[in-house]
């Protein structure tokens, strides 16, 4: 008997509201984001904290951020997308994603 996994193909599948959130950041910065997803908490002071409080009460809000998500992972697998900086890669919780290595 053989036991499926119903999130083989989910990208987001163990990945953090956090951890999405600081790669987005470290890719489109905060006004790339803005400019993508007009919410208040990216353009006003925006920080990683009240982002997070804003995206975990508001699910259409976070549906949006995954979907950017998904998106800017394409743009990296199809070499169209800057390469997410290094500052933020300290925060990846431990999950290692080969979609935001940096290419040599």
């Amino acid at each position: 008997m053989t036991i499926s996994n119903p999130q083989r193909n989910n990208p987001l599948h163990g990945l953090t509201l956090e951890f999405i959130l600081t790669k987005l950041v470290a890719y489109y910065g905060w006004a790339g984001l803005f400019e993508r997803i007009p919410l208040k908490c990216f353009d006003h002071e925006p920080s990683i904290k009240s982002s997070l409080k804003l995206l975990r009460k508001t699910p259409w809000a976070r549906e949006k951020v995954e979907g950017l998500y998904g998106f800017m992972l394409r743009e990296v697998r199809r070499g169209r997308g800057a390469v997410v900086s290094d500052e933020v890669d300290d925060a990846d919780d431990g999950v290692d994603n080969p979609w935001l290595r940096k290419s040599e």
